[in-house]
């Protein structure tokens, strides 16, 4: 009832695609006609043809993953991600070019986008985390805002998955090189900051101060990791390429890149 419109008859090979399963999830959850428990019952019965093909070789284990975190169980009252809350490419780069480049904000923000790290990860990072020569940024810490104006303490991260090396673009090392002797910064300097941290507060006012400036719909401090979240998990096409994805942004495992993210590959599929 469900399957065969779509599917026909079609040889399994041509069948378990993430393209192809995508574009009918997308089709078959829009139905209003159908509730969602059944919509539950009929993705579960699919996970068990496309698991039985794949213990039998049919499919190979990539494409399992793919099309297994593709078809998402549905649950009621759960408020997805929302095109309000992130950028796409363009409108980063039109806030980017809103921003003076002699403003400490300049490469904040470009850091800021190209890591896709948390606001507390890069309110804590040092000089003595930044290697130019490698290309690399250490986040290793992050700063945790306490109650009352000015109060923060500095934290280790709250998994061992969230410590990582983060590689960045010639032109953000050249960047950073170039702030990092005009400040004459210590290595005990935060990069940002100096001898204490930007506040959130100043993070969010300057975000919405330049948003406004450059004529793109306001998005949270957080909404910056989401974005470039979304950036790379479009050109996702192997499971390879989602456990790099992971490891950048500091998740527990690729699983749970997946699940946040799956609607990128889903709504990908379906343009």
């Amino acid at each position: 009832k469900y399957l065969l419109p779509s599917f026909g008859k079609e040889l399994i090979e041509n069948v378990f695609k993430k393209d192809t399963i995508a574009t009918w999830y997308n089709t078959f959850i829009a139905d209003e006609t159908i509730s969602v428990k059944r919509k539950n019952k009929v993705i579960t019965r699919f996970k068990d043809v496309l698991a039985y093909a794949y213990r039998h070789l049919y499919v190979d284990a990539p494409t399992y993953q793919i099309c297994d975190v593709v078809l998402k169980h549905l649950r009621e009252n759960v408020i997805q991600m929302k095109e309000k809350d992130i950028w796409t490419r363009d409108e980063y780069e039109r806030f980017i070019d809103a921003i003076p480049s002699d403003s400490i904000w300049y490469p904040f923000f470009i850091l800021f986008g190209e890591l896709g790290c948390r606001i507390g990860e890069i309110q804590g990072l040092q000089w003595k985390n930044f290697d130019a020569e490698k290309k690399h940024i250490f986040i290793c810490q992050q700063v945790v805002e306490a109650t009352g104006e000015g109060h923060w303490v500095i934290e280790t991260p709250k998994t061992s998955s969230s410590i990582r090396y983060n590689r960045l673009t010639d032109d953000t090392t050249t960047l950073l090189t170039e702030l990092k002797t005009i400040m004459h910064a210590r290595e005990d300097d935060f990069m940002f900051g100096g001898k204490a941290p930007k506040s959130r507060h100043a993070i969010r006012d300057a975000m919405y101060k330049y948003a406004d400036k450059a004529g793109v719909h306001r998005i949270t401090p957080h909404g910056i990791r989401h974005s470039n979240a979304s950036w790379l998990v479009e050109t996702v096409e192997t499971m390879e390429d989602v456990k790099v994805i992971s490891n950048r942004l500091g998740h527990s495992s690729t699983q749970m890149t997946l699940d946040t993210y799956s609607h990128v590959l889903n709504s990908r599929e379906s343009a």
